[in-house]
């Protein structure tokens, strides 16, 4: 439900002419945290409470008899729903009444109640001072005296005999909704102090007592903070306010006591004054249009006047210039010829240093192709001595391999030999099976050749069971390789697809990186890791006093890199660095460490005493290698220290090639002076590196790999280049995409392959096991029925056992030839190994050879590069001489137009000082434009009347006055019609407030009725500004029209005012509620049934504060019991009592 907050110090509209959006608005509050809602909404509450934005139209008499019956119904299902959830009570953090003190207030000489953060009754007889509480608490939060409807005036609260009074109230001020807790505290003390003389005044503590301000503004800042309403009727209600609001008063005065109370008056009060100034200033507007106008109109009349003036003055001033042009044309002219000669002469002197420069460098580079050749003669003898052991080590290797290759051939013939015995012995088992077949085919004859078919068909079964065995039991020799295929082809998959992921990734990165550079960063900070954090550290250290010296950083912000190249390479390296802060002493350290730690910003702080620019003279490497110091560009020389301290920055070499760093990186500590580390670009990108690290102790260097930095770049360089540079990056990895998802595409497609493959494998396995079984099923069938067929021959029996015989020698003789096979594997493993290192010593021997051939082919070349070079060395330095006698010449020729123009302007000087000349002009040509202007002039001067200067004067003031006017009435009208936009929908929101604060009362009181069998009906008619209430007790069950409150015995009123009152409270934002003597005409019976009513109201009403007062006695072990409720018993003052002691 919506809340409807107090209007404090409303402004009125501004009658000032240069009115602004300021002046028609009222002055800006702190933000407050809003209380949490009693009752949580549901999807009911949204369909009753529609959007603010949509018109409503003015709601009528028939809205309770038509559609809104059903906006009604639903209103009471949901306060139903609402009223039965039950759910716990927390106490708010903040903008709750912990203690009110009384000194010399009405009855009380001294009083100090410590209230709950939850219910409180104060209970007491009458004239023991309950009352006195809730009037100390309206008084000492700035309330007016009449509201308390206790006296006129402060004054007539003080205690007869005093002449003062003090009142006091803690109000809690904790959690995220504290106000201004750095200053205040947990807890802020109100204390107003007001004497018989008139005089008031406030002060505001915090929780130790400390003032913080005396300032009334700051109260009323602290009452908007947390909402607490203190002159809100119904926050705090009498029984006499309660009594006239339900008995006394028509229905346009409830309706109007209904508005104030839900605090929709003050909104209704402001927007009609608004409109009020709104209308005035639309007849302002219009009179002031019509003097635009006017004003326009006199501007353009003198405009023109003026500008002929001007012209007039132009001519004079353009006569003398040519007077003065013609005297210093000839010193021009001169001028011209000496800047002629000098350009010649600069242009020749930049030619020589040019042609020096080409000579130094070609000396240069005959001298470092000196060294090239010495450095290749050197090689190719290193490699010429190389080459002789690896030839040694062939021709061992061919010898090894020729021995291994002879024993194979042994092998191979013994292999032969055995094989033929086998052969022989194959032809004598074939013989004597034949010899067996022709016995049993005599047999046969005898027997009609049943024994010989059976003997067949088992043979043939036997012949298919070892096939299909043999088959069966080799079936799973290639399974560990289509597994291994498999997994392979999946790991292979998995690894493409992981690198795709991260190309894609890195591609996302990218864009952001390039549209973040086209657009521009909205702040600097945000390149930073938490970059919101930063900049709240950064705010937070301005505003810092206890700093000797503010801390500078981070250190990235103050570094500009020169060689935008070396971006990655830079920022990874120097990493964490570049977000850390300097400060000079301990103090701020530790001040700096507890201010990252309170913004979640995490950095390092070096502390750098010395504040003067470190001097590195000495201490650097040679001036032709660049270094970290060198391509950066460092704005702060503590930053500078800082790095050169701790990062050694002057010592850091940057070299692109990578084997130009090696070389100087391997080479002696005397040879590279002050080089500690040594950064090179990778030889795939300059996005990647390598860093060179020497221990000039022990003589090592370590080469360590830096990846590409893919965060925001921090150091300040050209963006243009880090647009082209991050395009080109974009590029390279689209393409590596498009490589990669075809590469995926076919991992895929071999994966599926490999799957199906073991899916198929398995498949035919289990098929040959059921066809092994099948054929292991006919070898015993058809075995019974040969043994049952047998026929019984010596003969044949003999056959048969030399047939075994012959089988048992075949089988010795493959048991010799699988050894044999055994063997011959072995030795051709050993000769193909042989023949492997007899290869690789070839391939050694062919590698050197070639190296010793590229060296002495590099040798070659390098000393024709060096001829070459001496060559353009002499070449260079002829120049040199020839550009050196034209530079002569040419100064001789300028000696003699400078004594020239020596004579030319000392007569132009007798006539006026310096003027410019026209590039070409001569003096003839000035002369005649002289004539021509004095003629223009004569003419004009005719023309005109009055003086040039009023006459520039008067159009410039018409001007001016013109173009304020206009820009006042413009921005007058874009401001009422901006105010009568905002003002229409503010009305709007209005009557969509009023409309659900009503019906929700409605449905709330109707509902509480119901806890005592009561039915009533709320009526309000917001066309009338009207409001009825009628009330039917249980007993009146034939009465269907209701009672009017005035019939009501005073049990019955006091129930329906408690009805009302928690149905208007159920609709209110205030943290705060207070009831006086609410129980006072109750019986038992409605006092239980109120009690309970009030409590259950207070208990969903989570963080809500409630103070009762009540002269009954709290005998209801039940209600004192309950940890939400606090009982402050009041105790009757006796005479001469100076302090009121309570109990709880």
């Amino acid at each position: 439900m919506a809340q409807v907050l107090p209007a404090k110090r409303p402004l009125g509209l501004s009658h000032r002419s240069q009115a602004s959006v300021d002046s028609f608005a009222p002055r800006r509050k702190r933000t407050r945290l809003s209380h949490e809602p009693s009752i949580e909404p549901s999807e009911d509450d949204a369909n009753l409470y529609a959007s603010a934005d949509e018109p409503s139209p003015e709601p009528t008499e028939a809205d309770i008899h038509g559609d809104d019956e059903a906006r009604f119904a639903r209103a009471s299902q949901i306060v139903r729903k609402s009223f039965r959830k039950e759910s716990d009570n927390t106490p708010a953090e903040s903008g709750i009444i912990e203690e009110i003190g009384c000194t010399n207030f009405m009855c009380h000489e001294q009083l100090t109640v410590r209230l709950g953060p939850l219910i409180n009754f104060i209970i007491g007889h009458n004239g023991s001072g309950k009352s006195a509480v809730l009037t100390a608490l309206t008084l000492c939060l700035g309330g007016k005296a009449t509201a308390t409807n206790r006296g006129q005036n402060l004054k007539s609260f003080i205690k007869a005999g005093k002449d003062w009074s003090t009142l006091s109230v803690r109000i809690k001020n904790q959690g995220p909704g504290a106000y201004k807790a750095d200053q205040y505290g947990d807890s802020i003390i109100v204390e107003r102090h007001f004497t018989q003389n008139g005089t008031s005044g406030f002060k505001l503590k915090d929780r130790n007592g400390k003032i913080v301000s005396v300032k009334k503004s700051e109260l009323e800042d602290i009452i908007d903070h947390f909402g607490l309403q203190i002159d809100n009727p119904l926050n705090v209600l009498t029984q006499d306010m309660a009594r006239q609001f339900l008995n006394d008063s028509n229905a346009k005065d409830k309706y109007k006591f209904f508005l104030k109370g839900t605090q929709l008056e003050t909104l209704d009060r402001d927007y009609s004054q608004i409109q009020q100034e709104l209308e005035e200033q639309k007849a302002k507007h219009q009179t002031l249009d019509k003097d635009v106008k006017e004003l326009e109109k006199i501007y353009s009349r003198l405009e023109k006047k003026a500008q002929a003036a001007r012209g007039l003055k132009k001519l004079r001033a353009e006569e003398t210039l040519l007077e003065h042009q013609g005297a210093w044309s000839f010193v021009a002219n001169d001028e011209l010829e000496a800047a002629e000669c000098e350009e010649k002469i600069s242009e020749i002197s930049n030619t020589i240093q040019q042609r020096k420069a080409e000579a130094d460098t070609a000396s240069e580079n005959f001298a470092r192709l000196d060294r090239a050749v010495n450095e290749a003669t050197a090689a190719t003898e290193e490699c010429q001595a190389a080459l002789e052991p690896a030839q040694d080590e062939e021709r061992e290797a061919i010898a090894s391999f020729t021995e291994a290759r002879t024993k194979l051939l042994e092998f191979k013939n013994t292999e032969r030999s055995v094989v033929g015995g086998m052969e022989r012995t194959k032809k004598s088992m074939e013989l004597t099976q034949s010899q067996i077949d022709e016995h049993k085919q005599r047999r046969e004859l005898a027997d009609g050749g049943l024994h010989a078919q059976k003997v067949r068909e088992l043979e043939d079964a036997k012949a298919v069971y070892e096939q299909l065995k043999s088959v069966w039991g080799n079936h799973d020799e290639a399974l560990p390789t289509l597994k291994n295929e498999s997994k392979e082809a999946q790991i292979n998959l998995q690894r493409l697809k992981a690198q795709l992921e991260t190309n894609e990734r890195d591609e996302t990165q990218s864009k952001i990186k390039i549209r973040t550079l086209e657009q521009g960063q909205g702040n600097w900070t945000d390149a930073y890791p938490n970059g919101e954090n930063l900049a709240k550290l950064l705010k937070a250290i301005a505003a810092e006093r206890e700093f000797h010296e503010k801390p500078i950083g981070p250190i990235g912000h103050y570094v500009e890199l020169k060689h935008p190249r070396w971006s990655s390479v830079l920022e990874k390296t120097l990493g964490g660095v570049l977000n850390a802060f300097v400060v000079t002493n301990k103090a701020d350290e530790v001040i700096l460490s507890d201010m990252m730690k309170k913004f979640n910003y995490h950095a390092t702080a070096y502390i750098i005493s010395r504040t003067e620019r470190l001097n590195t003279t000495g201490h650097t490497p040679h001036a032709g290698l660049l270094t970290m110091e060198g391509a950066l560009n460092i704005s702060h020389d503590l930053v500078r220290n800082s790095l050169i301290t701790n990062q050694s920055i002057e010592q850091i070499v940057l070299i692109q090639n990578r084997q130009e760093a090696s070389e100087l990186a391997h080479r002696s500590p005397a040879q590279r002076p002050n080089v500690k580390a040594i950064y090179c670009w990778s030889d795939q990108s300059h996005r990647l590196g390598h860093a060179f690290s020497m221990n000039n102790a022990t003589g090592t260097t370590s080469m360590s790999a830096i990846p590409e930095f893919k965060g925001p770049i921090r150091m300040q360089a050209d963006k243009g280049h880090h647009i082209q540079e991050e395009k080109e990056n974009l590029a390279r990895i689209q393409r590596e995409a498009r490589d990669l998802e075809a590469s995926v595409q076919a991992a895929q497609v071999q994966y599926t392959a490999a799957q199906a493959t073991l899916r198929n494998h398995n498949t035919a396995k289990k098929t040959l096991q059921k066809e092994m079984e099948q054929a292991q099923e006919d070898v015993d069938r058809l075995d019974g029925e040969v043994a049952a067929s047998v026929p019984d021959t010596a003969q044949l029996e003999q056959l048969e056992k030399e047939l075994d015989d012959f089988q048992q020698q075949l089988q010795l003789d493959k048991d010799q030839y699988e050894d044999l096979i055994g063997e011959k594997d072995s030795a051709s493993k050993n000769s193909k190994e042989h023949k492997r290192k007899a290869d690789d010593a070839t391939r050694a021997v062919k590698v050197l050879q070639d190296r010793l051939n590229k060296c002495r082919q590099e040798a070659h070349e390098r000393t024709q590069a060096r001829e070459k070079a001496l060559r353009q060395k002499n070449r260079a330095i002829d120049h040199v001489q020839k550009a050196e006698e034209t530079k002569a010449d040419w100064q001789r020729r300028l000696d003699e137009v400078q004594v020239d123009l020596e004579t030319h302007t000392e007569d132009a000087r007798n006539i006026c000082e310096r003027v410019d000349v026209p590039r070409g002009a001569t003096f003839d040509s000035l002369n005649r434009k002289l004539e021509e202007a004095r003629k223009r002039r004569a003419h004009l001067e005719k023309e005109l009347g009055g003086s040039q200067e009023a006459l520039v004067a008067q159009a410039l003031a018409a001007k001016k006055a013109w173009e304020e006017a206009e820009v006042f009435v413009k921005n007058g009208e874009a401001l009422r019609t901006s105010l009568t936009h905002a003002l229409n929908q503010r009305k709007e929101h209005w009557k969509q407030f009023r409309s659900n604060i009503s019906m929700r009362a409605r449905a709330t009181f109707c509902y509480l009725l119901s806890e005592r069998r009561f039915r009533g009906v709320l009526l309000v008619d917001h066309s009338k500004k009207a409001l009825e209430m009628t009330v039917q007790p249980s007993g009146d069950v034939n009465d269907h029209v209701g009672r009017q409150t005035k019939t009501l015995s005073g049990g019955e009123k006091s129930f329906s005012t408690i009805c009302l009152l928690l149905a208007l409270w159920d609709a209110m934002g205030s943290p705060l509620r207070c009831l006086d003597e609410f129980d006072v005409f109750m019986d038992s019976v409605n006092r239980d049934v109120s009690m309970k009513m009030i409590i259950q109201a207070a208990a969903r009403s989570v963080g809500r504060q409630y103070i009762l007062i009540t002269p009954q006695a709290m005998n209801n072990k039940d209600v004192r019991s309950m940890r939400d409720v606090t009982v402050i018993k009041m105790t009757d003052p006796e005479r001469g009592q100076t302090a009121l002691n309570f109990s709880r």
